[in-house]
This record gives C-alpha cells, structure tokens and sequence, in this order.
C-alpha cells in the first residue's frame, strides 16, 4: 500500500510551481514579520498577547502552519496573520488561528489566500479592507464574537468549500462596497443574525449554499443584482431570505422552507421596496408566509410552487405597482381560512396562468384590484384524425364575469383567453366562500359523435382535445381450438375494450386500460369448434368512443388442430403499479419477449454496457464487456384525469452472469429542476419503485437492485406530471449501469486463452514517454523526497 501524499505539502508545491517561486523553505519558530519571498513552515504552536503574531509585508510568501496553531488575547487590533498594502500573491494555510481581533487580516492587498484554516473565537474570523480578488477555502469559521467573515470595499471576493457559524452576528457580512463576490458551498449556521448579508454591494452570487437556524438566511439591503440559486434556506426566525431598497434581485431554484418561525409577519422569501426582483422556480413551503411583497414595483415571480404555509402563500402589503405572478402553483396556505393570495392596502397585481382555488383570494383593502389571465385550448379530429370544426362554449356558474362562446374554423382549432378583473366588493372571493365558481367546457361536434363537459378553477390553463376515435382494421389471427388475438388500431390514443360471445349479444369482454393507438387483446378458455362474435371499442380519456362492426371468427374442432399459423400479436408491455414500491426493487423472470410499445412514442430497446468495479468472483481476469438488454418506453397514462407521460425502463439480463449490487441511473427530462437528493420533494412524479436517490447538481434517479440473476429482468417506472413534448421524447437517452460486481453462473467456465484481450502497454518500449502528467508526477516525487529530507534534517 503506497502512503497517501500530505494534503498540505501538495499545495504548498501547487504554490511554488504556478507562482514563479524558488524553491526554498525557511522554518520559523515564532512571530515575526516575514518580509521576503519564500515559503514559511511553522515547527511548532505560538502564544503572542498583546500584538499581532505574523506581518506579511511582502509579495509571493506562503505561511504554512502545519497543523500548528497561532493564539492571542483578542487584544483590540491584533491579527493572527496580517496581509499588509504592500504585499501581493500571499496565502496562509494548514493550521488555526484563534483569540485575535482579526484572525486573518487582508488589508490592501491583492491575490491574497486563506486555505485550510480553522478560526475560533475571534472578533471577526476575516476581516478584509481595500483588498481585490482574495479567496477563502476549505476552512472552518466558528464562535466569532462578530462576524465570521466581514468584508468592506474589496473587489472580487471567493469564498467556497467552508462553515461559518455561532457568530456573534452575521456569518458573511458584505458591508459597503464590495463588488463581485461570489460565495458556494458554503454552510452558514447557528450565528446570531444573519446567514450571508449582501449590504450596499453589488452583484454578489450565492449559489449551493446552505443557510439555516439564524434571524435571517440571506439578508440584502441597499444592494443591486443579488443572486441566489439552488441553494436550501430554512428554519430562521425571520424571513429566509429579506431585501430592503435593494434593486435586480434573482432568486432562482431553491428550496425555502420552515421560516418566520417567531413571528407570523415573516416570510420564506420577502422584498420590501425591491424593485425589478425575479423570483423563479423555488420551492417554497412551511413558513410563516410564503411570499410577501410590499411597496415595490415590477417584481416578478415565475414557475415554482408556494404550498402548505401557514399564513397566506402570497401577501401583498402597501402600493405595490405591476407586480406579476405567473405559470405557479399554490396551493394549502391557512390562515383561519385558506388564503393563497390575499391583497391589503393599495396593490395592483396580475396572475397569468396561475394555478390557485378561487375562494382562497382575499381582499383587505377595497383598493386593491387583481387581474387573472389565462387561456384554454381545444381541439378536435374526426375518427380518421383529421380536424373538424365544432362548437365550443366556455361559461361560468355564480357571478364570475367572463361568459364566451366561439365556433372553430375548418382546422378544428380555438384558443380561449380569458381575462378576468376582481376588485373588493364586485365578487364575492372572500375566506368563507365556499363556491369557487367553476368553468365549463361544453363541446359538440358537427355530427354530434360526441360531448364534453368538464370544470376547473378559474385560474388554471387547461388544453381540452377532443379526439373521436376509430376502429381500423380489425380481425382476428392465432386462432387455435381454444384460444384467439384480436388486434386493431384506433387513431388516436385510447384503451380498448374487446366485446364477444356465442352471437352478437356478446356477454364475454376483454379489457385493456392503457391508453396507446395499437391494441391486442388474447382470448382463452374458448370453446372448440364454435362461431364467436365480436365488436373492438376504443375510448379516448373524455370518453369519445367508437365501436368496430360486428364480425366473426371461427374456432376448430380438436381433431382440426390450429386453424391459423399466424403468430399472436402480444399484449402491449404495461408499467408496473406505483402502490407499495419500496427502494429495493425485487427481479422476476424475464416474461416473453416484448413488442414495441403500442404507442406514437419512440422506444428505445438495445443493450446497454454496464460498468463493472470489480471482476468476477468465481474465476480470474476481468471479464471482456457484459452488457444488459434495455427496454425504455415513453407512453401516456391518465392520473387525476390528466394525461402524463410515463418512462417504463425494463433490463433484462441475458447473460450467463449474476449482477451483484447493480445501480441504474436515469436522467429525467430538464424541464424537472433538481430540488434535492430526497424523492419526496418531487412530489409531482410518481416513482415505481421509489428510487434510493437523486443525483447532486440534477435530476437523475438513482436506483439500486441487490442482484439481477442470468435470465431474470428488473422494471422501473416514473410517470412526471405532464405530458413530453415531441422534441423532449427523441432527448431521452438510456440509462447508465454500474455493477459492484458480478459472478459467473455455475454452469460458467473460465474463458479461454483466446477469449482474454491482450492489454496495451501503457509505456513504449525501450524509453519513457515524457509527457505533462509524467512530468508533474515526477515534481511532486522531487517535492516529497525534498519534504522527508528536510524532515530530517
């Protein structure tokens, strides 16, 4: 076993590599001002009350601790390590520094490195003046008696990989001046005010950072163009994330969630004269409110959901001018009735295709006014698939104002929008409302196949299609003494009902409950020598149908034998059912082969190398390439009423190996924004089985299978809460397969001497290849021979 290279001494040579530095390393032994380029070792822990322990006075030095530690008294300006004006190219790492004023000071200075050090029980952590492009990393800041980081006119600020927390204010405070910071993976927690406060700064990013268990998460004050992303801001007692006068505000795809948890006036996200703020694709549920705007203009807040807060989902407060929600869901916001938006005092607010339960708008203030756009679409085809022109009338119960009717041209096609303007006192939406006055959908065809009626919230989008479906070439094949296929196709999507019997009374039925243009149904149990009748049904997801003419088919005697060689057209594969799942999915024989999935959808069926991190157990080598057959399917299913897509993914192991451990890694469509490792905020997909994981940084399900035997298969499924469009479907790609490792079936042997593939040498013969990675390997060997003398020495 090699011994693993110290992580110090590898940036250390890092250092001396890329900054044009000599190579020689002076060890010290106490504080002092280190005044000349070379790079400093401490050899040993160092006590300095009353003064400031190290002084970089110079450009190109690195201080390296070792792991040693610098200790003060907190005496009023005194710094552990000080980074004076005239240095540049500087960095302090691998050690801790405790008790100073300012644990590491940067003052004036540019290019300037904290790497790998631990701060305790300073006044400030960092403190950093008049300094541009410094960066903080791999450090851990804690129980500072101010601020953990604390920066002021500096341009350029990284701060990535640390903790800040138990600070005795905020954990990074951005106070005046600082412009282009950017902070990731970063933990900021358990300090007394603030996660991160973005104050009179300018454009600073937050991304991947998780702030939790303070007064504030992220608070921005007199700032402009603050971005916070895919970052998780919880449990705070105030606002999760509050803007004050701050301008271009973008949160973007976070979790916010369990805030306001001391006050109710408190929100998950809240903006307090911010104007031109964008709020998209966040999560925000379980605070106080969810999202609270007051006296701001053009705000405006996009996609996302705001559920289950305990106040109001929306709240907005004062004159808000040209505020906008839009394409949101929100939904279960209580407070003593469910309110999911409520309007005081003078706003003005448009919602546009926002998904919200009429009687849970409430007005505060007869000068509030709310205009709701929104838009249903219709369409309708004939049983041949061609677009007919109907009659389409959008009506509304109760005293909701908007009462349509339009007849479509000879495309078949109409678009309904909807515009519709409440103010306090001209509708009755209040608290104890209970009807909501839903819409109504009432279409006819020419012909008057058939009908529909249907309602829904007044604010939701809905696309109705209407599809009249046929029955095209039907019949019978695989007849034999007691059995028969029956297959047709319908034109559109539909189940199938397969009616029979001794006449044409029929009495016997077969069904099919999934929804697919290509349908087979099996008869058995039937009876010799005998004419059977029967009528193919095929109904749309409205409950359009269309039955096929009676016809027949006879069955042979016994002593006849088949009366077809035609082989039967198998049952459409169907995905599993999403009840019971649990992450460890189960494995069964591999049934008979499966037929392309009846539907427009393209499927996907190939066989799929899979990884392999260990080799067999039962015989020597690796083995060659194993590769498991892949079955994956795209196909409509009907949940709710609503039509989704579901993906089907089936593997089937044909060879003569075991699978051990294997792991299946699907990525979902993009339009499914990552919100977390944890399924269970994916609440709109509906998982079989549930998956152990979601991937970091985006939506990919992770499944695991404790062991996929020779000839057995494995199915999974995830059905997302929409239906793909076209150019989404032809983007899904296979899954990728990782095995732990696999084991040859009893029946195996070892692989011939012809079957085992010769390896490549790596090396050509007769001289070494001196390429960049040899060269930086052998570097790094000089470096540690270099270290261990020194070490002993």
């Amino acid at each position: 076993m090699s011994a693993r290279f110290p992580r110090h001494l590898t940036a250390l040579l890092l250092v001396l590599l890329f900054s044009g530095m000599p190579w020689a390393v002076t060890n010290i032994a106490a504080c002092q001002n280190l005044a000349a380029a070379d790079v400093y070792r401490l050899t040993q822990n160092l006590n300095f009350n009353g003064s400031t322990c190290m002084v970089i006075s110079a450009s190109n030095i690195a201080l390296d601790l070792q792991g040693f530690q610098l200790s003060g008294n907190r005496t009023l300006q005194t710094s552990g390590v000080l980074m004076s004006t005239s240095a540049n190219n500087v960095t302090v790492m691998n050690g801790s520094i405790r008790d100073f004023d300012a644990g590491t000071f940067f003052n004036g200075v540019s290019n300037a490195t904290a790497f790998n050090v631990t701060y305790f029980n300073n006044t400030n952590a960092i403190l950093s003046q008049w300094s541009n492009d410094t960066n903080v990393s791999y450090s851990n800041l804690s129980y500072s008696v101010q601020d953990g980081l604390s920066y002021s006119n500096s341009r350029r600020v990284n701060v990535t990989d640390s903790n800040v927390s138990f600070s005795g204010d905020d954990g990074i405070d951005f106070d005046g001046g600082v412009i282009d910071a950017r902070v990731s993976n970063v933990r900021s927690f358990n300090n007394t005010d603030s996660g991160i406060g973005p104050q009179s700064s300018l454009n600073v990013v937050l991304y991947f950072v998780t702030v939790y268990n303070q007064v504030n998460g992220v608070l921005v004050e007199n700032a402009s163009n603050t971005n916070l992303s895919y970052s998780n801001v919880s449990y705070h007692s105030r606002s999760g994330v509050e803007s004050t006068s701050s301008n271009g505000l973008q949160i973007h795809d976070n979790v916010i969630h369990h805030n306001g948890l001391s006050n109710a006036d408190f929100s998950g996200i809240q903006l307090g004269f911010s104007n031109a703020s964008i709020v998209t694709s966040n999560s925000i549920y379980n605070n106080s409110n969810g999202v609270t705007i007051a006296n701001s203009t053009s705000d405006r807040v996009h996609f996302g959901s705001v559920f289950n807060n305990t106040q109001f989902g929306f709240l907005f407060r004062g004159a808000n001018q040209s505020i906008l929600v839009s394409n949101a869901t929100v939904s279960g916001n209580y407070a003593s009735a469910y309110r999911d938006f409520s309007l005081q005092e003078r706003s003005a607010v448009t919602l546009h295709q926002v998904a919200f339960n009429k009687s849970s708008l409430d007005f505060d203030n007869g000068n509030s006014n709310l205009t709701v756009n929104w838009t249903v679409y219709v369409n309708a085809t004939n049983a041949a698939g061609a677009l007919l022109g109907f009659t389409a009338n959008l009506s509304s119960a109760g005293s909701a104002t908007a009462n349509h009717s339009v007849t479509t041209n000879a495309t078949g096609f109409t678009v309904q929008n909807v515009t519709e303007y409440f103010q306090n006192g001209s509708q009755s939406f209040g608290v104890n409302e209970s009807n909501y006055n839903p819409y109504t959908v009432h279409v006819v065809s020419p012909n008057g196949l058939s009908t529909y009626r249907a309602s829904w919230n007044f604010s939701q989008t809905r696309q109705v299609n209407i599809l009249f479906p046929g029955t095209l070439a039907v019949g019978a094949s695989g007849i034999s003494s007691m059995a028969a296929t029956v297959s047709w196709s319908s034109g559109e999507l539909t189940n199938a009902t397969l009616n029979y019997g001794v006449s044409n009374a029929y009495g016997l039925s077969a069904v099919q409950t999934a929804f697919a243009t290509v349908h087979s149904l099996s008869l058995s149990s039937l009876s010799p020598g005998t004419t059977y009748h029967y009528s193919a049904v095929s109904c749309t997801s409205l409950n359009a149908c269309n039955a096929s003419a009676d016809q027949t088919f006879d069955t042979p005697s016994l002593y006849q034998g088949s009366g077809s060689t035609a082989t039967p057209t198998p049952t459409p594969f169907s995905p599993p059912a999403s009840a019971g799942a649990t992450p460890t999915v189960a494995v069964s024989p591999v049934p008979p082969p499966i037929p392309p999935v009846p539907t427009a959808q393209p499927v996907f069926q190939a066989p799929v190398p899979v990884v392999v991190e260990e080799p067999l157990e039962s015989q020597e080598g690796q083995p060659a390439d194993f590769e498991l057959f892949v079955r994956q399917a795209v196909e409509p299913v009907i949940l709710d009423g609503v039509t989704r897509s579901q993906v089907v993914i089936q593997l089937e192991n044909r060879e003569a190996v075991s699978f051990k451990d294997l792991t299946l890694k699907y990525k979902l469509p993009d339009s499914v924004t990552y919100r977390g490792s944890d399924p269970a905020l994916y609440p709109e997909l509906v998982f079989d089985p549930v998956p152990e994981r979601m991937e970091l940084g985006s939506a990919v399900v992770v499944w695991l299978f404790d062991e996929v035997k020779p000839g057995q298969s494995a199915d999974v499924s995830v059905t997302l809460d929409r239906t793909l469009e076209p150019e989404e479907i032809q983007s899904v790609s296979p899954p990728a397969i990782l095995a732990k490792s696999i084991q040859a079936s009893a029946v195996d042997s070892a692989p011939s001497q012809e079957e085992i593939p010769t390896a490549t040498p790596d090396v050509v013969s007769g001289g070494f290849d001196f390429t960049l990675p040899a060269l930086a390997i052998l570097v790094l060997l000089v470096g540690g021979v270099a270290y261990w003398f020194t070490r002993r020495t």
